[in-house]
C-alpha cells in the first residue's frame, strides 16, 4: 500500500475488490476508471477551494475581532 499499512494479501485484495480506500487511514488509491479519476480530481479541487475560502473567511474574522478588541481597549 502507498500509505505503508501492512495487510495479509488475501485480506487486502478482498477489501480492494469492494473499495479503493485503505481500511486504516482512508488513503484513496487510483483506479482504472478514467471517469472516476476525473470525478476524484474535480472533488479534490472543490475541497481545496472550499478550504481556501474557509481560511480566507477565518483570517478576516480574526482580523475583524482583533481590530474590534483594540478599539475597546483604547
Amino acid at each position: 500500500m502507498p500509505c505503508y499499512h501492512v495487510f495479509h494479501q488475501a485480506c487486502i485484495l478482498s477489501w480492494l475488490e469492494k473499495d479503493n480506500l485503505c481500511p486504516v487511514c482512508q488513503y484513496e488509491l487510483p483506479t482504472d476508471s478514467k471517469e472516476y479519476e476525473m470525478y476524484r480530481k474535480e472533488k479534490q479541487a472543490a475541497e481545496k477551494r472550499r478550504r481556501g475560502m474557509f481560511l480566507c473567511l477565518r483570517r478576516k474574522y480574526i482580523t475583524f475581532s482583533y481590530q474590534k478588541y483594540k478599539r475597546t481597549q483604547i
